[in-house]
C-alpha cells in the first residue's frame, strides 16, 4: 500500500502530493479570487499586515532568508482575510526567539479568514506559547498547505505543531516534513507537539498526514502525528514519523497524545513514552471518546515505572470506545508495574459499561518486563468487566483472558472480512 494512500475499512482517501506547478500539493489549485491582490515580495508580503481584511495570492516563490520575520497580525487584531498561495512556496522563514501568543507567518488568523494553497520550505521558528509554521492560532479556514523545515517551542506550557500551534477552526489537505519539538525547561507544565497542530481544541483536522519527527518533554507533556492533543475529530489521517515524550504523565501516539474522536487513520511510525507513568499508543496515547476504523503497523514501546503501551491505545478511559481496529506492530513495556496490550495498555471503565472494546484485531508480538507486569493480546491490564471487551481476535502466541485467541491464517482472514487492506 502506497504511504501517501489511506485504506481503512472500505474507503479510500487519496492523498497523493500531486497538484501545484512542482506537484507538491494534495488539493487541487483554483485561480485566485476576483479583486484578489497580487504579491511576488517581501515587502508586499509584509504589507498585508496593514490590511488583515484583504484577499491576497503569490504570483511567485518568496525568499525571506536575512532578516527574521515578524508573524502577520496579532492575537487581538488577527488575519481576517484570504490568503492564497497559488502553489507556490514561501522559503527560509525565521524567527529565532519570537514574542507573543502566536507565532507563524502568520500570528493567528481569525473566523473568516482563509489560508490556502502555500508551502513553507526551510522554515526555521523558535516561540514560547502557541507556535506553527502557517499561523499560531487558527479560528478560520487552513486548507491545501504543508510546512518543511523545523518548529520548536522554547516556553513552559506550549503548543507546536507543523501548520498550527492550536487550532478552533478547521485544517485540511495539509502535511507537514519537518522536525517538530516542545520542551519545557522547568519539567513541569508538559507542552503538546503534533506534526499538524499543537492542539486541536475546538475545530476539526482531516485528510493531513506528517513523516517528520515529533518529540515534547516535561511533565504531562504530549506528541502526537497528527496533533499533541485534541478536544475535536481527527478523521482520515496517517503518520510515519518517530513520535516520542520524555517526562513523568506523558502520552505519546501515532495520531493523537490526547485524543477526543480518531477515525479511519493508520500510524506506521514508531512511537515511545519514557518516564514513570508514561504511555504510547499506536494511534492515541490516551483515548478519550472514541478511536474507530484505524490501524498501526509501527512499534510501540513505552519505558518507566507504570509505563503503558498499546497497539492502538495506551489507555481508554472510562466511558470511551474502541472500534474496528487493528494492531500489526510490536508493542513492548519495560519496569516495574508496566502494561503492554495489543490493542490497549490499560482499559478503564464502569460495571454498567459494554462493548467499550469490540471488532479489534492484534497480530503484532507483546512484551512486558518488570516487577508485576502485564501482556495481553488485546488489553494489557484490564480495569473494566470482562464484557466490556466483544468479538476481538489476537494470535495464539500468547494468553488473552481478554480477546478470543486463533490462528494467523484465520486472523488474516478475518482482518480481511473487517476490511483492512494490508497488502
Amino acid at each position: 500500500m502506497d504511504d501517501k494512500q489511506i485504506e481503512v475499512g472500505f474507503k479510500i482517501f487519496d492523498l497523493e502530493t500531486k497538484y501545484g506547478s512542482k506537484g507538491n500539493f494534495i488539493a487541487p489549485i483554483e485561480p485566485p479570487v476576483k479583486g484578489s491582490i497580487p504579491i511576488s515580495t517581501r515587502t508586499e508580503l509584509e504589507a498585508i499586515s496593514e490590511k488583515l481584511g484583504r484577499k491576497y495570492h503569490l504570483t511567485a516563490d518568496i525568499d525571506l532568508e536575512g532578516t527574521e520575520w515578524v508573524p502577520i497580525g496579532t492575537d487581538k487584531n488577527p488575519f481576517a482575510g484570504v490568503f492564497d498561495g497559488q502553489g507556490f512556496e514561501i522559503k527560509n522563514l525565521k524567527i529565532a526567539d519570537g514574542s507573543g501568543l502566536g507565532i507563524g507567518l502568520f500570528s493567528s488568523s481569525g473566523e473568516k479568514a482563509i489560508i490556502k494553497n502555500i508551502g513553507l520550505n526551510r522554515t526555521d521558528i523558535i516561540g514560547p506559547v502557541y507556535i506553527g509554521g502557517i499561523c499560531g492560532q487558527n479560528r478560520g479556514v487552513i486548507d491545501n498547505c504543508y510546512g518543511k523545515g523545523q518548529v520548536i517551542s522554547s516556553g513552559i506550557s506550549s503548543f507546536v505543531g507543523g501548520v498550527c500551534g492550536v487550532n478552533n477552526g478547521s485544517i485540511s489537505n495539509c502535511y507537514n516534513m519537518g522536525k517538530i519539538s516542545a520542551h519545557s525547561k522547568t519539567n513541569m507544565s508538559g507542552p503538546s507537539a503534533g506534526g499538524i497542530c499543537g492542539h486541536n481544541n475546538r475545530g476539526n483536522v482531516s485528510n493531513c498526514y506528517n513523516t517528520g519527527p515529533i518529540f515534547s518533554s516535561g511533565t504531562e507533556s504530549g506528541a502526537g502525528g497528527i496533533c499533541g492533543s485534541s478536544n475535536d475529530p481527527i478523521t482520515n489521517c496517517f503518520n510515519t514519523g518517530k513520535v516520542s515524550v520524555e517526562g513523568t504523565w506523558t502520552k505519546a501516539g501515532g495520531i493523537c497524545g490526547n485524543s477526543d474522536t480518531v477515525d479511519n487513520c493508520f500510524n506506521k511510525g514508531l512511537v515511545s513514552a519514557s518516564g514513570d507513568f508514561a504511555g504510547a499508543g499506536g494511534i492515541c496515547g490516551n483515548n478519550n471518546k472514541l478511536t474507530t476504523n484505524s490501524y498501526n503497523t509501527g512499534k510501540v514501546a513505552s519505558s518507566g515505572e507504570v509505563s503503558i503501551a498499546g497497539g492502538i491505545c495506551a489507555s481508554n478511559g472510562s466511558g470511551s470506545t474502541l472500534n474496528n481496529c487493528l494492531n500489526m506492530s510490536k508493542v513492548s513495556a519495560s519496569r516495574s508495574w508496566s502494561s503492554a496490550g495489543g490493542i490497549c495498555g490499560v482499559c478503564h471503565g464502569y460495571e454498567h459499561e459494554e462493548n467499550i472494546v469490540e471488532n479489534c484485531y492484534n497480530a503484532g508480538e507483546l512484551s512486558a518486563s518488570g516487577k508485576r507486569s502485564s501482556a495481553g493480546g488485546i488489553c494489557g491490564h484490564n480495569r473494566a468487566p470482562k464484557y466490556a471487551i466483544g468479538a476481538c481476535y489476537c494470535l495464539d502466541l500468547y494468553n488473552s483472558t481478554d480477546g478470543i485467541v486463533d490462528t494467523p491464517k484465520k486472523i488474516k482472514t478475518m482482518i480481511a472480512r473487517a476490511g483492512f487492506n494490508m497488502e
